[in-house]
């Protein structure tokens, strides 16, 4: 859910987007990279698909991609009110969705806080923020957060506003920040989360920490494949109380908790790329590119209860001048593991009529594949161009649909 540190200069609109994905956490290669064994371990990773990353240099070699893996991309890009001519690609195939599932979170605090439930200006202990992190699993994602808030003039006294942390989830994907969320609306809330907002088939969101510690905790001695094959068995219900298990421990169990943040501390995690991969596409909360485009488009036009505070969390791009000359509104979550990348978008560009919505989800990415994509951000140049040029969304909608 991190992005690896890149050896070109991006374009401006790459590092507005590399920021929204900066994270998605627990399985980056910067965590990788920091020690030799590590590098080591990923050499083959490294070059998984190589050839084709090598390919991908702009955005027509991306859409080729595209249509060459048709079975692990779902597209859906369409313009609000006008849905039937729109972009649709295995629209209602369930995908791993990494950090864009913390749209829903970010819906259920904004609900919340317009109703008093939740106060957005209450004070939050960091130390009781940090309790969910795990070091070396978010690609530093937390600790930048942390220091951009301090460098800000928040934090004094050891607290923030919860509409700092609510920021840091959505700006900088802070998974710990997600999972605090998680801990104040409650298990029970979230399960019935995806009802609350009109997409009750899609899954409700798990906590990030659970589920890393469910893949490797000081517990464990199962290879991967071999906890991969017990965590199936079980069935989607008792994995989910497992996470939940493992993730209330670092509440409860302070020994415990310290014990996995020192051991993260020290090696973070040792499991390769190819590893994370399969465990996050096989037991990551999953959810359908048709859905979130309709959150999004609900979001923009304000038909969920606070949605107004919704828009002001996603829409942090138009702070740089450049965007904003390009875009009237636009609103954007990603999410990346090893071997996935998604986006889900609300977009006015300027000279448009109509607000568009996009939902582009890519799994099973080779890792040299997923890697360059991180590096070159080309794969948002396609985003950006579905979401500017009416002419290029008409070419890809025949293209999809040959």
């Amino acid at each position: 859910m991190d992005t690896p540190a890149t050896t070109t200069k991006p374009s401006l609109w790459g590092k507005i987007a590399a920021i929204s994905i900066v994270a998605i956490v627990a399985f980056t290669l910067i965590s990788q990279r920091r020690a030799l064994t590590g590098f080591v371990r990923n050499w083959e990773d490294f070059s998984d698909g190589s050839p084709v990353a090598k390919q991908l240099r702009d955005v027509n070699d991306v859409v080729q991609y595209i249509l060459l893996h048709r079975d692990d991309v779902s597209l859906v890009v369409y313009d609000v009110g006008d849905e039937a001519n729109g972009v649709y690609l295995n629209a209602d195939r369930p995908r791993p969705l990494g950090a864009s599932v913390t749209l829903q979170l970010l819906a259920a605090y904004a609900a919340r806080a317009q109703r008093g439930a939740l106060q957005a200006d209450e004070p939050v202990s960091v130390d009781e923020w940090e309790r969910f992190y795990l070091p070396r699993t978010d690609g530093g994602a937390h600790d930048y957060a942390l220091s951009t808030l301090q460098a800000q003039g928040g934090g004094a006294g050891g607290r923030a506003p919860l509409d700092e942390l609510v920021h840091a989830m959505m700006r900088y994907s802070d998974n710990s920040a997600a999972d605090y969320l998680m801990w104040r609306i409650g298990r029970e809330q979230l399960a019935a989360l995806p009802a609350e907002l009109g997409m009750p088939q899609e899954e409700a969101p798990l906590p990030f920490a659970g589920q890393f510690l469910s893949w490797q905790n000081s517990q464990l001695r199962d290879t991967p494949a071999t906890l991969l094959k017990r965590y199936q068995g079980m069935g989607s219900e008792r994995y989910r109380g497992h996470v939940w298990s493992l993730f209330q421990q670092l509440h409860d169990a302070p020994g415990r908790s310290a014990a996995e943040k020192a051991r993260l501390e020290e090696d973070g995690l040792t499991l390769r790329l190819r590893e994370q991969a399969e465990l996050g596409r096989t037991l990551g909360v999953r959810g359908r590119a048709a859905a979130y485009a309709g959150l999004m488009a609900r979001i923009e036009r304000g038909e969920l209860a606070g949605a107004d505070r919704a828009r002001e969390a996603l829409s942090w791009p138009l702070q740089n001048p450049e965007i904003s000359k390009q875009f009237d509104q636009i609103g954007t979550k990603g999410g990346s593991l090893p071997g996935l990348l998604t986006s889900v978008y609300y977009a006015k560009a300027k000279g448009h009529e109509r607000t568009r919505v996009l939902a582009l989800f890519l799994e099973r990415l080779p890792i040299a594949v997923w890697l360059h994509l991180m590096q070159s951000f080309v794969h948002q140049k396609l985003e950006l161009k579905l979401l500017t040029d009416d002419a290029f969304l008409a070419r890809m909608r025949e293209l999809v649909a040959n």
